[in-house]
């Protein structure tokens, strides 16, 4: 076992993008350990936290024109006819972000949507290399040249029917909390299709996770999204943020992780010391959780969250290179490229 001296503490996995599925799918291979392990084995699995991810295409991508009505990337008297990412260029007036349209998309030699050459060119470095372990020419297919991160990896999903919303109804089911959190202006993985994966979720609170509204999310006396949670399940839209939400509005990534670390007792006014002081914002109302629930739980121990917070911090960086590029070679260049021509999801 490798760093014995933490396998008591709790922990919490999260991803972005097509990361979301492999965080599904981790939370349930990590219940099926668990299930088989001795006490002294079991990995104390806390929270799972998704950031604009992909979770089931057949769910997501159908609301694809209803995401662009709501935010008017595309006209009220749109025709099923049309294209709707053609339309959208149009009707802006620019090539949009694939990831963030309130940009333009990048064209360039290690460019996919954005400019990915200062990162490739800082991975690629003999220092860096030597500090991170990498071996020989590894990371080369990937942020050499033009790759931009991208590995070809054709088709290597589509034999997959893994239910992913369905491993999230299971570890709701064992207590675990799951935050889906999604910047509204993210085009490649939309909050309207999100919301819909996350009302697909079954477990014992759905229906009324479903019923309840969504409240304004008001961070430094701003408002900055909805949100609403239910036992633990908690789902958070966040305005001025595209697919990158730590990188575009930071203070709502922090709450959402919060939602993880003190579960109902995330107090967005909350100080602690181990969070370097951070202030994260005002809220316009309480977390809803069964009182039962909230007793058996209570606030983590401050002991308990950095190293909670390092492993989020840690699958979060893996999880940028693995299950952004992934997502990005093999639904932007070979399959979402399908909103061109074809009206599936209308």
């Amino acid at each position: 076992m490798l760093f014995p001296e933490h396998k008591d503490r709790d922990v919490i996995i999260a991803a972005e993008s097509y990361g979301g599925k492999f965080v599904a799918a981790w939370s349930s291979s990590i219940l099926d350990h668990n299930a088989a392990a001795a006490d002294a084995d079991v990995i104390n699995l806390r929270g799972i936290a998704i950031g604009n991810g992909l979770l089931d295409r057949s769910v997501q991508d159908h609301h694809f024109k209803d995401y662009a009505l709501r935010e008017n990337l595309i006209p009220s008297n749109f025709s099923r006819y049309q294209s709707i990412r053609l339309t959208m260029r149009q009707n802006l007036g620019y090539s949009p972000n694939y990831y963030d349209y309130r940009l333009k998309e990048e064209f360039c030699c290690g460019c996919s949507s954005y400019d990915y050459r200062p990162w490739s060119q800082w991975l690629m470095r003999e220092d860096v290399k030597s500090a991170l372990n990498v071996c020989g020419n590894s990371g080369a297919k990937a942020f050499d040249g033009c790759a931009a991160g991208c590995i070809p990896l054709n088709g290597f999903d589509v034999n997959d029917r893994f239910d992913y919303i369905g491993a999230l109804g299971r570890a709701l089911g064992k207590g675990i909390l799951v935050t889906m959190f999604y910047g509204m202006q993210d085009t490649a993985c939309d909050y309207v299709g999100g919301h819909a994966a996350a009302l697909r979720i079954q477990w014992s609170g759905a229906e009324r996770f479903r019923s309840m509204p969504l409240a304004d999310l008001v961070i430094s006396n701003v408002s900055t999204g909805k949100y609403k949670s239910f036992g633990g399940l908690s789902w958070i839209q966040v305005q001025g943020a595209g697919h990158m939400v730590p990188i575009d509005n930071p203070a709502a990534a922090t709450f959402s992780i919060n939602t993880l670390i003190f579960g109902r007792h995330a107090d967005p006014n909350f100080r602690d010391s181990a969070l370097r002081g951070l202030k994260v914002g005002e809220v316009s109302s309480m977390w809803s959780m069964p009182e039962s629930a909230a007793a058996a739980t209570g606030p983590p121990q401050t002991s308990s969250i950095m190293p909670a917070l390092l492993v989020w911090l840690t699958a979060s960086s893996i999880l940028v290179v693995s299950g952004q590029w992934a997502f990005r070679y093999n639904s932007r260049r070979l399959s979402l490229d399908r909103h061109l021509s074809d009206d599936s999801e209308l």
